[in-house]
């Protein structure tokens, strides 16, 4: 298979290359980095440690790799479409919590029938949320991503004087994305989503085909299929993307490059090289920019 090398591996700044750093970086529900130790038995940062399971040298030893630059989460604006309100469907929320969706046909919590087009790999929303007292009652809204801890602060405070409503940024369950609206009091709840967050997806892989200290970020899965090449298959259609690979053993300058599509709509195959162009296994990152 011919190989789409990426010039020089780099494409911009957006790109979000990995880089080396000297901490274990891992990949929190929310897309945001934070700092995390090596496991037992894996790698230490010094040169001369080899990863568990490793029979190389010194001079192929992985290095600790971290998040890339780019992987902050960012924002995909979409037309103000609504996506729930229970004076069409589910009626007042009294004292209690309701669960939500934001993927998919939304008619049965009283939102737009055909959905918001909103990806089930995103990670927030942008939602102007808005309660109506009910019977003249004052209290408060909040929300929270599906399966998370009830918030101390609330979305939105409301009372008799009428509707009211606030612009807020609300993480999301990823994978199924679903959220809770919890009041104290009783109100309609509407809301009118105005985007959604995405991270862009990379990964840092071992020799072996596994996620390398669980940096990923929209992987489903990844499969060495042969010496030296690899399959990562992702959440979504990547063809679109451009991709930079690099190299992440110390001292041996293997060179990793990949063809976007190659194996799938949704895949991306990665062939590593020595300095004699022979095919070898290696630890690598990809990162895709789209």
């Amino acid at each position: 298979m011919n190989l789409m090398r990426t010039p020089g591996r780099v494409i911009t700044a957006a790109a979000a290359v990995l880089a080396l750093s000297g901490a274990g970086v891992a990949m929190a529900a929310d897309g945001a980095g934070t700092a995390n130790p090596l496991p037992t038995g894996a790698a230490s940062t010094a040169r001369g440690s080899a990863p568990a399971g490793s029979t190389g040298s010194p001079a192929s030893t992985a290095l600790t790799a971290a998040l890339p630059s780019g992987s902050e989460l960012k924002l995909v604006p979409v037309a103000p479409c609504r996506m729930l309100d229970t004076r069409v469907v589910g009626g007042v929320v009294s004292n209690a919590a309701r669960n939500f969706s934001a993927v998919g046909g939304l008619g049965a919590q009283g939102g737009a029938s055909g959905g918001c087009g909103i990806p089930s790999y995103a990670k927030a929303l942008a939602l102007n949320v808005g309660a109506i007292s009910s019977g003249g009652s004052a209290g408060y809204v909040k929300g929270y991503s599906y399966g998370s801890a009830v918030p101390a602060a609330s979305l939105v405070n409301f009372d008799k004087s009428g509707a009211v409503a606030n612009m807020v940024t609300l993480k999301i369950r990823a994978g199924n994305p679903s959220f809770v609206l919890r009041t104290g009091g009783s109100a309609h709840l509407f809301a009118d989503v105005a985007g959604y967050y995405v991270s862009s997806p990379y990964v840092a892989v071992a020799s072996n085909g596994a996620v390398y200290q669980s940096i990923a970020s929209g992987v489903v899965g990844i499969a060495r299929t042969g010496v030296g090449m690899y399959t990562v298959t992702f959440d979504r259609d990547v063809t679109g993307c451009g991709a930079a690979t690099n190299s992440i053993t110390w001292a041996t300058n293997n060179d990793p490059s990949a063809s976007v599509g190659a194996g799938g709509a949704n895949q991306v195959v990665v062939g590593v090289t020595d300095q004699a162009g022979a095919m070898v296994d290696s630890y690598f990152t990809l990162a895709l920019s789209c």
